[in-house]
């Protein structure tokens, strides 16, 4: 089933941002109606929606790296779908932040991917979706980086480091939020 769901978030992403300008817009409806389509076949939401969740994350990133959208752009785009879809379920939004981070984190490793772009476009994508839904910015923020930092650390090597260096470094991030998390 996991393999169905990486797959089918794979090619909704590269028809819906195939031949389109708007590829942000584009990729979070993608993604958010992933989702929410998944959503309709989990039997048991609140444990396997985490997962869901995750699939759906690395068949987003899956398919946006094979027409060759932008990681960053991607991972916010991936992640501030995935906070709106889920702020309606039963799944807990902060968590679903943060394993969705550790699965782009993840397949982009997988595909040899710039790490620290989509670390900082992971918690813009965050921040963007909580902006939207009842969840503080500061909350989103730190499930974010927690799920982040957690992906890199798995990968190992200098990888955690330059992640955290990367995300304290972004101008677009809030550097307060940012230090807070990491010190978490």
């Amino acid at each position: 089933m996991i393999e169905d769901i990486i797959n089918a978030a794979k090619n909704s992403v590269i028809a819906a941002i195939e031949g389109t300008s708007e590829v942000l817009t584009a990729l979070r409806t993608a993604v958010k109606d992933q989702v929410t389509g998944t959503f309709a076949n989990v039997s048991d939401i609140a444990t396997g929606g985490l997962d869901a969740v995750a699939s759906v994350a690395s068949g987003a990133i899956k398919g946006t790296n094979q027409v060759g959208t932008s990681v960053t752009q991607a991972a916010q785009g991936i992640t501030s779908g995935i906070v709106v879809a889920v702020a309606d379920t039963s799944v807990d939004t902060l968590s679903a932040i943060s394993r969705a981070a550790q699965s782009i984190i993840h397949t982009v490793h997988e595909t040899a991917g710039n790490l620290e772009e989509t670390a900082v476009g992971i918690v813009q994508g965050a921040i963007d979706g909580a902006s939207e839904v009842e969840i503080s910015a500061a909350e989103a923020v730190t499930s974010a980086v927690t799920g982040v930092l957690k992906g890199a650390d798995e990968i190992g090597g200098e990888v955690g480091k330059s992640v955290r260096s990367a995300l304290l470094a972004a101008a677009s991030l809030p550097k307060d939020l940012i230090e807070s998390a990491i010190k978490d």
